[in-house]
């Protein structure tokens, strides 16, 4: 009688379907290495530039996940059972990926066995001076790993 008022005393959490997709990932994305999150849907001209620069740190899109943010959406969610060592926001604050530290644009941040890069949105990237601030930051992140 014990053990059932126990397992009755336990929490239990139901999730909204919509936020299962972020709890799920496929077993391909598992052996993935990197995260990109997005503040929102990228237009296929903010898609290329995108790959044009993962591509510049040798990244092809086989080697990264890419995901919009969602309000279920939880940073932690992704780096249970997987591979990914690094995450580059774009437009996502840290608070919004669930993480409790203040955050600022073109920084690495280590969580853990995680480097975080924050970035502005893809949308505001036709600004020159968020593209070389952007180059750095990727160029000190992906030298260091």
């Amino acid at each position: 009688m014990a053990e059932l008022y126990y397992l009755y005393r336990k929490p239990h959490y139901l999730v909204h379907e919509s936020a299962l997709k972020d709890l799920i990932i496929s077993a391909e994305d598992r052996e993935k290495k990197l995260l990109i999150v997005l503040n929102q849907a990228a237009t296929a001209e903010q898609a290329m530039l995108l790959a044009k620069i993962l591509g510049a740190v040798q990244f092809d899109s086989s080697q990264y996940i890419v995901v919009q943010h969602s309000k279920e959406f939880k940073l932690n969610n992704y780096l249970r059972n997987s591979a990914i060592k690094q995450t580059i926001s774009f437009g996502c604050s840290s608070s919004q990926l669930g993480i409790q530290c203040e955050a600022y644009p073109y920084r690495r941040y280590q969580l853990a066995d995680q480097e975080v890069l924050f970035s502005h949105g893809l949308s505001d990237l036709d600004n020159q001076e968020n593209k070389k601030a952007l180059w750095n930051a990727l160029k000190q992140m992906f030298a260091a790993s």
